[in-house]
C-alpha cells in the first residue's frame, strides 16, 4: 500500500495525461522496501509475543528462520538505499530525499521508543502512513489536494492501530504499555470510533474545494460504509473491524485516484 500511495500522491498532484517520470517507480520501490524492512524488523522483535497472539505468523511458527529473515531485511535496506540514491541522481529532489530520511528515522523512533509507549506508538504509525502520499507529491510539488488526503489517512490508520492493540493485549502484557492496557478496552473503542468519525468527515472535504466525479463519490461512500461497519463490530468482533477498515482503506485509495 505504501508503493500505491506514492503513485497516488504523484497522480493527484499533476494534470491528467502527464507521463509518469522514472523517478516515481523508484520512489515507490523505495517506499515498499523500507516498509517491508520495518515490518520484518518488527516481527523479529515480536517473536515471543507473536507465539502467544499470532502463532501462525512465519517467524513465530518457525517456518522462516531468524537468519533468513535477517538476510531479507538487509536486502530490503540495500534496495531502499539504492533506489533512493538513483532517484536523487535522476531528479535532484531534496524534498523527496528528506521525506525518505524522515520516514527512516521515524521508523527507528517507533521501534526503539514509541512502540512501548501506548498512544505515542499508534500516532507514530498513523503519521508514517501519510508520508508516502507526500513522497509521491514531492516530485511535481506538494498540492492542496494531497495535503487534504493526509487527515483521512492519518485518522483511519490511527483507528486501525488502536483496534489491533486490543487484539494484541494478551501478548503485549509485560512487554509494552498499549492504549487498551493503560485505559481499558471500552475507552480504546471510543477513541477508535472518534478517529473513524474524523476520517469520514475528512473524506467529504474535497467536495467543498474541487469538482469530484461519480467514481470518487461511489468509492469513498463504500469506504465510509465499511468504516461504519468497523465501528459497529468493534464492540464484540475486533478482528472483523480491523478487516473492514483495511478493505475500506483499499477502496479509499482507489477513490483518491479520481480526485
Amino acid at each position: 500500500m505504501a508503493a500505491a500511495a506514492v503513485m497516488i500522491g504523484w497522480h493527484v498532484s499533476v494534470d491528467d495525461g502527464t507521463t509518469v517520470p522514472i523517478v516515481i517507480p523508484l520512489l515507490a520501490l523505495c517506499a515498499f522496501s523500507i516498509v517491508s524492512a520495518a515490518n520484518i524488523a518488527n516481527d523479529l522483535r515480536d517473536i515471543p509475543q507473536d507465539r502467544k497472539v499470532h502463532p501462525k505468523r512465519a517467524l513465530a511458527a518457525g517456518s522462516i528462520s531468524k537468519m533468513g529473515s535477517t538476510i531479507v531485511l538487509i536486502t530490503f535496506l540495500i534496495i531502499t538505499l539504492s533506489s533512493l540514491l538513483v532517484s536523487f541522481i535522476i531528479d535532484r529532489n531534496f524534498l523527496s530525499f528528506l521525506i525518505i530520511l524522515l520516514s527512516f528515522f521515524s521508523l527507528m523512533f517507533y521501534e526503539t521508543i514509541a512502540k512501548g509507549k501506548g498512544l505515542l506508538g499508534n500516532v507514530t504509525i498513523a503519521y508514517l502512513t501519510i508520508l508516502p502520499f507526500l513522497l509521491g507529491a514531492s516530485v511535481p510539488g506538494l498540492s492542496a489536494k494531497v495535503i487534504l488526503l493526509c487527515p483521512m489517512a492519518f485518522c483511519i490508520n490511527l483507528s486501525r492501530e488502536l483496534l489491533k492493540d486490543i487484539m494484541d493485549m494478551e501478548g503485549d502484557r509485560g512487554w509494552r504499555l498499549s492504549f487498551p492496557i493503560l485505559h481499558g478496552i471500552e475507552r480504546t473503542i471510543r477513541a477508535s470510533d472518534l478517529a473513524i468519525a474524523l476520517a469520514m468527515i475528512s473524506s467529504i472535504l474535497p467536495l467543498f474545494f474541487w469538482k469530484v466525479g461519480i467514481h470518487y463519490l461511489v468509492l469513498v461512500l463504500c469506504s465510509d460504509i465499511l468504516f461504519i461497519t468497523a465501528s459497529f463490530f468493534s464492540k464484540w468482533r475486533v478482528g472483523t473491524s480491523v478487516l473492514s477498515i483495511k478493505l475500506g482503506m483499499v477502496l479509499g485509495l482507489m477513490g483518491f485516484i479520481f480526485l
